[in-house]
């Protein structure tokens, strides 16, 4: 079996490279939202980018419309978030809005929706989420 990183020194430059990148492209975001521009991806701490099948994250409210069992729990999990299955909904979304960079006085003001279920609570639901719909992410960086 051929390893990516055949020594520890490899892989941990790696992942603090890694680590080094999303910080700066989480205070890129940072600035971007104080001055109304758009806000970038920002990839997984492993250094890849979110799965296509998720949708982009550039509002606050994009954070709010995530479907909990896949979406917001892959986004979280992505971004090394520690969180619990017992958080409310209402608090692993405001993780997430902070690691993206939503954290202007707007940002902090928003106020996600009242949902106390965790994550365990909604797996065990037979009914299906309802489903995001917004923009999907692109193939492409511009």
């Amino acid at each position: 079996m051929k390893h990516l990183y055949p020594n520890f020194e490899e892989r941990l430059v790696h992942e603090m490279t890694c680590l080094k990148f999303v910080e700066s492209q989480r205070s890129e975001n940072i600035i971007n939202r104080v001055v109304a521009k758009d806000t970038k991806p920002i990839p997984f701490v492993n250094g890849q980018e979110p799965p296509i099948d998720l949708p982009e994250l550039t509002t606050i409210s994009d954070v709010e419309n995530l479907n909990p069992t896949t979406q917001l729990k892959t986004y979280i999990q992505g971004y090394g978030c520690s969180y619990d299955e017992n958080d409310p909904q209402k608090s692993l979304k405001r993780k997430l809005a902070d690691c993206v960079g939503f954290v202007t006085y707007q940002d902090v003001l928003y106020e996600f929706s009242d949902s106390n279920e965790n994550l365990q609570d909604i797996e065990n639901q037979n009914s299906t989420p309802n489903r995001r719909t917004g923009r999907l992410r692109s193939r492409h960086h511009g």
